[in-house]
């Protein structure tokens, strides 16, 4: 386990990582620092001081032989050296991933999704409770829970939302967000102040996402499905504008490539 690190180092090798979550995210830090954090929703085996001992000697580890280290969530720039870099994920060929623009029917029913491959990590329970308040209030609103469903369902359900729920603890958005926003449909998120202030300035700011946490969810779905419905139709397409500036992966790759191109040239 991480152990070669050292020999490829010798053999002048290149050595660069990529952190994309719980594979360093520690329950330790995230329920001393953040109010509001899925580490106090999920089951107790999930963060085990162990776990997070463990991830913090490998963090430190790798450090000594890593080129570079990326991360793909602004929040995983906590657990790592100052030298690591944020990079966007790009889970989405932007050819294959065209929009289909929201609709425009103000008599229709509002489709939300969700997709909980966690429910306590999401934040779902929030959801579902919102959702029946807005039913309670007369508020016509359809919410599809994506669980257990083959791709295909869940694309064609995709298609057909006005607006993704993503996920109201985790601080930040998922690879979902962007499939959906390259889809051209609004996302409500939580996203951590704190945390977005690790990210570059320019990217922050054009950042699309209408925020949320478990205790504004409900104020902010009856806002945007019924006072602001008729903006949807024009986030969708900042939100398609956006994920082809910041999640391109051929722009990524590029970038990827430009480094590996450094730390090559180093090597030799």
């Amino acid at each position: 386990h991480i152990r070669d690190l050292n020999i490829l180092k010798r053999f002048g090798k290149g050595i660069v990582i990529s952190y994309q979550g719980d594979d360093v995210r520690q329950g330790d830090f995230c329920r001393a620092n953040y109010e509001i954090t899925f580490a106090t929703e999920v089951e107790p085996w999930y963060y085990t001081p162990e776990s997070d001992a463990a991830k913090r000697r490998d963090t430190a580890y790798i450090a000594r032989y890593a080129d570079r280290m990326y991360a793909l969530s602004p929040d995983l720039l906590h657990f790592l050296p100052k030298t690591a870099v944020f990079i966007p994920i790009c889970p989405v060929d932007l050819r294959t991933w065209r929009p289909v623009p929201v609709s425009a029917d103000p008599n229709r029913p509002i489709k939300l999704v969700h997709a909980p491959s966690h429910r306590g990590v999401k934040g779902t329970r929030y959801i579902l409770d919102a959702v029946e308040r807005l039913k309670s209030d007369n508020i016509p609103i359809e919410l599809v829970l994506i669980e257990k469903m083959q791709h295909a369902e869940a694309r064609h359900h995709y298609e057909q939302a006005d607006l993704l729920v993503d996920q109201l603890l985790a601080g930040y958005y998922g690879g979902l967000a962007v499939e959906l926003m390259a889809l051209g449909k609004p996302v409500i998120c939580y996203m951590r102040e704190a945390d977005l202030k690790l990210m570059p300035s320019d990217h922050r700011a054009d950042l699309p996402i209408i925020n949320a946490t478990p205790s504004t969810i409900y104020d902010v779905l009856k806002l945007w499905t019924t006072e602001r419905r008729n903006e949807l139709p024009a986030l969708g397409r900042r939100s398609r504008a956006y994920v082809e500036r910041w999640h391109d992966p051929l722009k990524i790759a590029a970038r990827f490539k430009t480094d590996y191109e450094v730390i090559t040239a180093v090597q030799l």
